[in-house]
C-alpha cells in the first residue's frame, strides 16, 4: 500500500502500479500521515487510478464523511478495523443506498472487552481504533 499525505496527491501516479491500494489515514495515527481535510481526500480520490483500492482508517463521523466523497466520486471505498456499532449502521444504511463500501473488524474488537482489562494489563488494552 501506498499512503495518503498532505502533500503526495499529485505524485502517486508513478508508485501507483507497484501498489495493492492508497491507504488513507483520517483520524489520529501513529505518523504523519492523518489527512483531516476534506479537500485532500477529494483530491486523492480524484487523482489515485480508478481500478486500485482505496482504503480509509476512519472512526466516528469520519466514517460518514469518507462514504459521502466515495459516493461523489463514485468509487469504491474500504473501511479498516471498525469498531464501532454507530459505524457498523453507517456503512450499512451506505449499502443500502447503493454506496460501493466494505469493511472489517480487528479481532481484539471481537474478543476483547473492558473486563479483559484486569487480565491483560491497563495500557495493553487500549489498540486503535477504540
Amino acid at each position: 500500500y501506498v499512503g495518503a499525505s498532505i502533500d503526495n496527491a499529485g505524485s502517486l501516479g508513478p508508485v501507483a502500479g507497484a501498489a495493492a491500494g492508497l491507504k488513507m489515514y483520517l483520524n489520529d495515527t501513529f505518523s504523519d500521515l492523518k489527512m483531516d481535510n476534506v479537500s485532500l481526500w477529494m483530491e486523492h480520490f480524484e487523482k489515485w487510478p480508478k481500478h486500485l483500492p482505496i482504503v480509509a482508517h476512519a472512526e466516528k463521523q469520519t466514517v460518514a464523511a469518507i462514504l459521502m466523497v466515495a459516493q461523489l466520486y463514485q468509487r469504491p471505498v474500504h473501511i479498516c478495523h471498525v469498531a464501532r456499532k454507530e459505524e457498523i449502521l453507517i456503512i450499512k444504511a451506505a449499502k443500502q443506498k447503493g454506496i460501493e463500501v466494505t469493511c472489517e473488524v480487528a479481532p481484539h474488537h471481537l474478543f476483547l472487552c473492558q473486563e479483559d482489562l484486569r487480565r491483560i494489563g491497563e495500557g495493553r488494552g487500549q489498540v486503535r481504533p477504540m
